[in-house]
């Protein structure tokens, strides 16, 4: 099963992501918006829930900043680099900081 990436079907800056990633991590990864049927057939209840950038890998599952420095280390050295910076930061931190942007999406 390939890794696949579930994001806010109804979101500009969600759309960006894809297209950003798709053109940089080519074939790496599956795209599924939120409320789609695989998203509900894949996805652990606790993620359901959920609307941020879900990844899901096999049998993990990772969301918010996680998933977005998961998703950066399979485009390119730059990404992945900046991915990992992030990475070292305390995922509660990485994750005040998504929040802060997601709360800002739909204005972006």
């Amino acid at each position: 099963m390939a890794d696949t990436i579930f994001y806010d079907g109804a979101c500009a800056l969600c759309h960006f992501w894809v297209r950003f990633v798709r053109k940089r991590a080519k074939g790496k990864f599956e795209f599924e918006p939120i409320g789609s049927p695989v998203w509900k057939d894949r996805l652990p209840t606790q993620f359901l829930k959920m609307d941020s950038i879900v990844l899901a890998q096999g049998t993990r599952f990772y969301a918010k900043s996680s998933a977005v420095c998961r998703i950066l280390w399979q485009c390119g050295w730059f990404w992945a680099s900046l991915g990992g910076l992030f990475w070292l930061m305390p995922r509660v931190f990485r994750d005040l900081l998504y929040d802060l942007v997601a709360s800002l999406r739909y204005r972006l």
